[in-house]
């Protein structure tokens, strides 16, 4: 029997008013099972919060479209095939699969035939921890038995570990990032999984580098990836992925982002690793891309923090400094974050009309940036009346001085 508070959790993926609850009901009143599954299960069992959500029935895609069509709602038929339709409601995505098994893969696009078998949906899932069902009154459905995995935090594959790898091979990335996530620190990767990753690293070459980058950048968005980055590279995964890496300041920049209070960046984890040209290996955006290569310059400058946040934003300073920390293994200060912010929000006391009509063009800017960076050595002390009196001294000929 669950915990109250498990079940709560669970029910609260069908809340009232919300577009999971409508689309079992419709399900439901047409005479079908509506059960959600997968990462909102495992994500609500756990307490944390409810994403996408996917909807498991034995309603067939014909049936399943529809029903949409007589409520009103708009469906997307791009995934028919396999038993999936997408529900749009009020700009809300919900996919609506019809339980299955696979007959065969190509290691990306399987061959299915339709059952009303919850066991058989669940064995042709990736991992264990994904096969779990909730109805909508919040009962838990465990077909296969693998609950025991949730709650130890046990990262597996659902039979075969090669065999589901093999039906997609991004499931190799996926399953270190989900053993980051969900895997108590310091834990062992699960020995079946790590040989079978050994064996099939080939099979990353059938993999879009978009697809590989989008769970790099989940792997590194998780609180402390470094066990899992290890793992990788110890199977040779993590090459294959990224080409060469580095890997050595990674637990150390956990520990300072924890430090600091800082949220996890995945941008600032890629600056770290200094893989060669992220951008075309994990095809990541320009933007993302110079924000890395920012990050990387920032950081073998030898600017002081207050100068980087009032020249560059608080955000990339910081990032930078911690960069920077990490590398000369000297740990930032614990206030990094209130000093950064503080600093961006400085404002220069003196403007280019204050020094006209004296300076004009070239002159005008430069004496501009010659008092802007005096006021920044003093860290924002210096007054108005302080810089101008001495721009005027500075001013004057040698020997009027």
């Amino acid at each position: 029997m669950m915990p109250a508070d498990t079940a709560s959790r669970l029910r609260a993926i069908f809340a009232p008013g919300s577009a999971a609850l409508h689309v079992a009901q419709l399900l439901n009143r047409s005479g079908y099972r509506a059960f959600c599954v997968g990462g909102a299960v495992r994500d609500a069992w756990l307490g944390g919060d409810i994403r996408d959500i996917d909807i498991a029935t034995d309603a067939r895609p014909p049936e399943i479209i529809a029903i949409a069509g007589s409520a009103g709602i708009r469906s997307i038929r791009t995934g028919e095939i396999y038993g999936n339709v997408r529900y749009i409601l009020n700009d809300r995505r919900i996919d609506v699969t019809s339980l299955r098994r696979d007959i065969r893969s190509d290691g990306r696009y399987p061959e299915i035939e339709f059952t009303d078998d919850l066991a058989e949906d669940a064995g042709r899932r990736d991992f264990t921890i994904n096969a779990l069902y909730s109805d909508p009154q919040g009962g838990l459905h465990d077909p296969l038995g693998i609950l025991g995995d949730l709650r130890r935090g046990r990262v597996r594959f659902i039979g075969r570990a090669a065999t589901r790898i093999r039906e997609d091979y991004l499931r190799i990335v996926r399953f270190f990032r989900f053993h980051a996530q969900f895997a108590p620190p310091g834990s062992e990767p699960d020995a079946e999984a790590m040989h079978a990753v050994e064996q099939n690293l080939d099979g990353l070459r059938q993999v879009s580098r978009e697809r590989i980058g989008r769970e790099m950048l989940r792997l590194l968005a998780v609180g402390r990836p470094e066990g899992a980055l290890s793992a990788m590279m110890r199977t040779g995964a993590l090459r294959r992925c990224v080409g060469a890496a580095d890997l050595s300041g990674i637990r150390q920049m956990e520990r300072y982002e924890i430090m600091c209070g800082l949220p996890v960046d995945a941008g600032r984890r890629l600056a770290l690793l200094g893989i060669d040209d992220p951008k075309a290996t994990l095809r990541i955006s320009r933007a993302a891309a110079r924000r890395v290569a920012r990050l990387r310059a920032l950081a073998a400058a030898d600017t002081t923090l207050p100068e980087l946040a009032y020249r560059v934003g608080a955000r990339d300073a910081v990032d930078a400094v911690l960069l920077r920390a990490v590398a000369r293994g000297m740990a930032p200060d614990r206030d990094i974050i209130a000093r950064a912010e503080q600093a961006a929000a400085q404002q220069c006391p003196v403007s280019a009309v204050d020094l006209m009509p004296a300076f004009s063009g070239r002159l005008l800017g430069d004496r501009l940036r010659k008092i802007e960076n005096r006021w920044i050595r003093s860290e924002f002390r210096l007054s108005k009346g302080e810089l101008l009196t001495a721009n005027a001294a500075a001013a004057l000929p040698v020997a009027c001085r």
